[in-house]
C-alpha cells in the first residue's frame, strides 16, 4: 500500500470506530472508552466513563474525521459508500443532536451546538453539491418512493449497501397472490397512519379522546369512512392500505381488500423499500440498500436543534424552512408558515415530520426515547383498522407496557458484576 493508501484506510477505520461508539451511545449512554485493545480480565481498571467524556469523545473523532483531507468528500464505482467527509459531519451532528435532548442531558451538549453541526454540513454540502433531497425523473408523484431503490444518489450521506434484491417482498400481505410465504411481518399501526395530512397540508386528526378515538379537524375534509383519500403523497409511498392496488404481484394486479378472512393485522402493510416497477413474486431485482443516514434527516435535525435553541421568530422561519423542502419534495402542495407556530407547537409539528419522512429507518425507536416520551407513547395499546358492517372501525391489538428504565437498555450482568468501576444503567 502507498502511504496515501494507509492513511485513507487508517481514517476509514477510524471512523467506523467512531460509529460504533454513536451506536452503544444511543443504546446505552455513557460507555467504556478506549482506542487500544483491553484486557478482558483486568477488571479493576475497565472504567465506564460519565456521559459527558462519552459524548466528548464521540464528537471529537467525527469533528478530526471532518476535517479537510481526512477522507473524500465522495467515492466513485465500486468505491462507492466508503466513508466520507460529510458522513463524519452527519454524525457529528446526530450525536450532538442526542446529546442535547432530555435524556441525555447531562453531557452538556446544548441544542445551538446541535443545530450549528447539522448546519455545518447543510452549508458544505449545498455550497459543493454535494447532497440534495432525491427528485424522480419524470416520475414527480415517486419522488419519495424512488429514492429508496435508488443504489447511488446525492441524498445518501451513508448506506448499507446490498446487492439487487427482492427479499422485502414479505412485507406483503400474507397470502396469495402477494406473499408465497405466508408470512406476516411490518404491519404498520393506525398511530402512524393517522400521523399523515392532507394532501393541501392540513391535519385531518389534532388529538384523541380518552377512549383514543380520534378528534378530526373538520376544516381538512378528512372523513373517518373515507380515510385514505386526498392525504400526503407519502402515505400511498409507504403504507400499502383497503382498496390499494399494487401494480405488479404474480404476473398481474392485486388489491388489498381486508374484508376476506385473511390474517390482516393492524389492517395495513409496509411498501417503503419495495420497488412497484418489477414483480417480487415473479424473481425481479430492485436496489434495496439501508439507509443509514441521509440528507432529510440532516434537515430535520436543524429543525429541531434550532427550534429548541432559539425561541424567536427567527429560528422558526429557519426550522420551518427545512420543513417545507422535505415536504414540497414529497408534492404537498401548501407550505407550512412560521408565523402560525410557537416554539411548543413547531416542535410537535416537527416530531411528528420525523415520524413521517423517516418512518422505518430505526430513528422513532431512538427519538421516542431520547425526548423522554415514550412512556406515553408505549403505554398505548396497538390499535389497526378492520370494516365491520360496512364501516371503518378501529381495533385494539394489543397492550403494550413501558417504564422509563427502557429509555436505556441494561448492560450485561456479567460485566457489571465482574468490574467495579462499570455500573448498571438505571432500573435495572
Amino acid at each position: 500500500m502507498t502511504e496515501e493508501e494507509k492513511r485513507s484506510s487508517a481514517n476509514q477505520a477510524r471512523f467506523l470506530r467512531a460509529y460504533y461508539y454513536h451506536e452503544l451511545f444511543r443504546w446505552f449512554g455513557p460507555l467504556v472508552i478506549t482506542t487500544e485493545p483491553i484486557d478482558p480480565f483486568i477488571f479493576d481498571s475497565t472504567k465506564r466513563e460519565n456521559l459527558k467524556t462519552t459524548v466528548d469523545f464521540i464528537v471529537n473523532e467525527f469533528d478530526a474525521l471532518s476535517q479537510d483531507g481526512a477522507l473524500p468528500d465522495r467515492w466513485e464505482g465500486s468505491e462507492y459508500g466508503r466513508a466520507t467527509k460529510t458522513a463524519a459531519m452527519g454524525y457529528k451532528a446526530r450525536t450532538l443532536l442526542y446529546a442535547a435532548s432530555p435524556l441525555y442531558q447531562e453531557s452538556g451538549v446544548t441544542w445551538a451546538q446541535a443545530a450549528q453541526a447539522a448546519l455545518d454540513l447543510i452549508t458544505y454540502a449545498d455550497s459543493r453539491s454535494l447532497h440534495s433531497l432525491y427528485v424522480a425523473p419524470g416520475e414527480p408523484n415517486k419522488n419519495y418512493s424512488r429514492y429508496f431503490n435508488e443504489r447511488a444518489n446525492a441524498e445518501n450521506i451513508l448506506v448499507y449497501l446490498r446487492d439487487p434484491t427482492n427479499d422485502l417482498y414479505n412485507l406483503f400481505p400474507a397470502f396469495n397472490p402477494w406473499n408465497v410465504n405466508k408470512e406476516l411481518t411490518t404491519v404498520p399501526t393506525q398511530w402512524l397512519v393517522d400521523c399523515y395530512d392532507m394532501a393541501d397540508g392540513s391535519e385531518p386528526i389534532v388529538g384523541y379522546n380518552a377512549d383514543n378515538s380520534p378528534i378530526i379537524n373538520p376544516a381538512s375534509g378528512y372523513n373517518e369512512q373515507d380515510p385514505y383519500k386526498n392525504r400526503d403523497p407519502r402515505f400511498y409511498q409507504t403504507i400499502l392500505y383497503h382498496g390499494a392496488t399494487w401494480p405488479n404481484v404474480n404476473k398481474g394486479r392485486a388489491t388489498v381488500d381486508i374484508r376476506t378472512p385473511n390474517n390482516w393485522g393492524s389492517g395495513y402493510f409496509l411498501v417503503k423499500y419495495l420497488d412497484d416497477r418489477i414483480d417480487h413474486r415473479d424473481g425481479g431485482t430492485t436496489s434495496m440498500n439501508f439507509i443509514m443516514m441521509r440528507y432529510a434527516e440532516i434537515l430535520l435535525d436543524y429543525a429541531e436543534a434550532i427550534n429548541e435553541a432559539e425561541n424567536n421568530a427567527n429560528a422558526r422561519l429557519m426550522a420551518v424552512e427545512q420543513l417545507n423542502r422535505i415536504r414540497e419534495r414529497a408534492g404537498i402542495t401548501n407550505p407550512l408558515n412560521a408565523a402560525d407556530f410557537t416554539q411548543a407547537t413547531l416542535r410537535e409539528r416537527i416530531r411528528k415530520e420525523r415520524r413521517i419522512e423517516l418512518c422505518f429507518e430505526e430513528h422513532r425507536f431512538f427519538d421516542i426515547r431520547r425526548w423522554m416520551i415514550a412512556k406515553t407513547v408505549m403505554n398505548k395499546p396497538a390499535i389497526g383498522i378492520t370494516i365491520r358492517g360496512g364501516q371503518f372501525v378501529r381495533s385494539r391489538l394489543d397492550n403494550r407496557n413501558y417504564s422509563d428504565r427502557m429509555n436505556l437498555l441494561p448492560l450485561p450482568v456479567d460485566e457489571v458484576n465482574n468490574a467495579p468501576l462499570i455500573y448498571q444503567n438505571p432500573g435495572y
